[in-house]
């Protein structure tokens, strides 16, 4: 299973800084911010809600099993970290993009518990395997792409 699409690849959708494809039936892979952020751009509350707009036009606000790459972003504000863009049965693989941040994110979900199933990797097919352990184990058909 290929995480990144084709360079050209009509199946990605962009909205704001902000890139969405399936890689696979019901698994979305969300790319959060884009060279702005890489960059030091703060992620704002507003590119979070391009984002929960883009993430709603693959899924027509269902439920989603999806990875957020959240690597690009280097700072994010207060009000983009406590925008809620998934409902609660969704389940979420948070990457990102090394193991100090990792903890760092764990911790922080540890404290502001998101209502949807939540983990955090630093390792893109740790995150997709355990999205499909996930799906697995609760004997759930994936939503059609």
């Amino acid at each position: 299973m290929q995480l990144a699409p084709p360079p050209t690849s009509p199946d990605v959708r962009a909205l704001g800084a902000n890139r969405a494809w399936w890689i696979a039936p019901g698994l979305l892979y969300v790319a959060y911010g884009g060279l702005e952020h890489r960059n030091g751009a703060v992620f704002t509350e507003e590119d979070a809600a391009t984002g929960t707009e883009l993430v709603a036009t693959f899924t027509g606000g269902h439920s989603v099993y999806m990875i957020a790459d959240i690597r690009n972003l280097r700072s994010t504000s207060r009000e983009a970290r406590h925008t809620r863009n998934q409902d609660e049965g969704s389940v979420v693989a948070l990457l990102v993009g090394c193991s100090v941040t990792r903890m760092i994110a764990s911790a922080y979900l540890g404290l502001n518990r998101p209502k949807q199933l939540t983990r955090v990797f630093s390792n893109a097919e740790k995150a997709l395997n355990w999205l499909l352990r996930v799906r697995r184990d609760r004997n759930e058909e994936p939503v059609p792409a």
